[in-house]
Formats: structure tokens, sequence, C-alpha cells
């Protein structure tokens, strides 16, 4: 589990501002927020310079979304009671143990780097970076769209969610191998789409210009937007992450082998909607 030092470190380098330096809570703003979050600090009554149970607060605004954020992989969430403390500037105040209300909050931890920014990305409504290992709930969400369609559109599209079937097929036969790398093995590479399947209409969805053919550690980077690719194929790599990216293999020189001039929009998309500044 993250703890508060590292979701400070990673607050920070997404855009939230230090607000408040209070002894057992941190508060931090974002220009997309109007309330603030807090990070817990550690007692007096433990020598670790950091809180590893549950250590972000954000808002009981919120208290009705605890249940659906507790169900998302790699978040835990206090669904039993609050954390409540005074240096919670701004949020409500309620009786907890002592006579005197005290300002409360919903209280989460976070097992990885990436639940936390798939969290961030959430408040802030950056949705378009959702993880894409949802396929089943991107293909509930477009029943509707799928109903309209015929039975063969139908499972071509779904097997187009799911990196397989003719689209794969179709990238397969576009790219031959990994469309950055030299990584040549068919079983790990991913039928990625570049403008996400769950914001494309029926026609983006199997229109093979709209994929790329990537090694585990690029799509995940690029579905992320940690990464995106210029329209002459140049890597662009978010400067906040740099150094992490790097020791995975990810650098400047790397860039698309070719770019097709039907791939121009959905890279612009990309670059506007997921790539993370």
């Amino acid at each position: 589990m993250l703890n508060s030092l590292e979701i400070e470190e990673i607050l920070s380098r997404e855009g939230f501002k230090l607000k408040s330096n209070n002894k057992r809570a941190h508060g931090f703003e974002h220009e997309k927020l109007d309330w603030p979050i807090y990070v817990k600090m550690p007692s007096g009554n433990t020598k670790a310079p950091f809180v590893r149970d549950n250590p972000l607060v954000i808002s009981p605004k919120l208290d009705d979304r605890k249940e659906a954020f507790s169900k998302i992989a790699g978040i835990s969430v206090n669904l039993d009671g609050y954390y409540h403390n005074t240096n919670l500037n701004g949020y409500p105040k309620k009786i907890n143990k002592g006579k005197d209300p005290i300002s409360y909050g919903v209280d989460l931890g976070f097992d990885s780097d990436a639940s936390l920014l798939y969290f961030i990305d959430l408040l802030i409504g950056a949705v378009s970076r959702k993880p894409s290992a949802d396929e089943s709930s991107d293909i509930e969400d477009a029943k509707k769209e799928l109903a309209d369609t015929s039975k063969t559109t139908r499972k071509a599209l779904i097997e187009a969610r799911k990196g397989q079937g003719k689209y794969r097929d179709e990238l397969l036969d576009l790219w031959r191998l990994c469309s950055v790398s030299s990584f040549a093995m068919k079983e790990f590479l991913r039928a990625s789409h570049i403008k996400p399947w769950r914001d494309s209409n029926n026609i983006e969805r199997l229109d093979k210009y709209n994929g790329l053919l990537l090694n585990p550690i690029l799509d995940i980077a690029f579905d992320r937007g940690f990464i995106s690719f210029e329209n002459d194929g140049a890597i662009i790599i978010c400067s906040k992450y740099v150094s992490e990216l790097s020791n995975m293999g990810i650098s400047r020189h790397l860039k698309l082998k070719k770019v097709y001039p039907d791939q121009f929009k959905y890279l612009e998309w990309h670059r506007e909607h997921i790539m993370r500044g």
C-alpha cells in the first residue's frame, strides 16, 4: 500500500498544491476541485515518518460514492466510519467521541501508483484515462449502440474491444510487430485503440487506423496517457514521469515506425484528451 509520503509526491506531480501544512493532516488543492483533499500525518505515538492506514482523506460530499470506490481494484475505503480530525479545514463537522463536533472525511488507501492515479482522474474528471482493463463495463455501457447493429457487426465490435478477432488480425497485417519497438511476440502484443473504444463510434471502433500494436509496457503507458505521439510519429513523454518511464525502457528515441494520414485525427484526439500534462 502507498504511504502518506508516496501519496503526497504523486499529488504534487498531478497538479495539487499544498495549502495547509498542519501537524496531523496536510491539505492539497486542485484547480478542478472546489474542495481540498488531505493526507494524514503520523501522530506523536509512532516513530514512522508516514501513515499507511488509508492515508488519503476526501470530502464527505462523496459519501454516497464510498461503496463504488471500494469496488475499484487497488482502492480500499473505510466503509464502517470516517476519519475525524480538527485539521480538516472546510469539511463539515459532527460529534465523534467528544462533546464538540469535529471535522470528518472519507479515508482511502491505494495499493499502487496506478490505482491512485486512476482515482485522481475520477476526481478531476479525466474519465478518458480510465484503465482499459475494465472491458466488461465498456461493453455494458455501449449496450444500446451494440443492440442497433447486426449480429455479425456486434460480434466484431465486442471482439475489437477485447483486442481480438478481425480487428486484431487487421492490425497484425498492418504493423507485423510492435508499432514502436522491435518486440515481435504476437502472443504478448496488444491491439490498442488510439481513441479509446468507449469514446469511439462504431465506425471508429473497427477502423484499423484507430489502432496500434504495442508491447504490454507501451500499451499501458499509452492507455493511461503517460505517452502519446506526434503526427510525425515522435513520442511524447509526460515530463512528470520521465525517470520512471525510462526505467521501463521508454525514452525519447522511440517513435512510431510509420504514421498513416488516416491516423492523424485519432492521434490528435489522444493528445488532447488522454495525454497527461
